[in-house]
């Protein structure tokens, strides 16, 4: 239903968190309001699938965004994406698209899929947010 996003300047973090069913133009309007204008650039990010349905995003959908995010990413320096995950369904989305940005070109985003929020800041190495 929804992409809620929260910017965290001073520790260079954009948490997602993502709350009921979420279509192809909610994933979309997030990539081009977040990353398209660069001035997250360098900005580890947490995305929050805990609460969120993604069965109307299709592989094709996916494919598509992790292009869109690879060019976004190229040149870029190295940050992080955890992506938080609670079913295998989700999981297998979040596999799929890590496997499009590989084969995009070379990502300047390491994944994490994890199965807490705790678990992702852990990984981010936040202090606290």
């Amino acid at each position: 239903m929804t992409i809620d996003v929260n910017v965290y300047d001073s520790e260079k973090l954009v948490h997602a968190i993502c709350t009921g069913l979420v279509t192809k133009e909610e994933l979309f309007h997030f990539q081009d309001s977040i990353w398209s204008a660069g001035q997250h650039t360098g900005y580890d990010c947490i995305f929050d699938m805990l609460k969120a349905d993604f069965c109307k995003i299709r592989y094709s959908d996916l494919l598509e965004y992790a292009r869109s995010a690879a060019m976004l990413d190229y040149g870029h320096p190295l940050t992080k994406l955890a992506v938080v995950v609670s079913t295998s369904q989700q999981k297998i989305l979040t596999e799929f698209y890590q496997a499009g940005l590989k084969l995009s070109s070379p990502s300047t985003r390491e994944i994490k899929i994890t199965y807490s929020l705790d678990e992702a800041k852990d990984w981010i190495e936040l202090v606290a947010s």
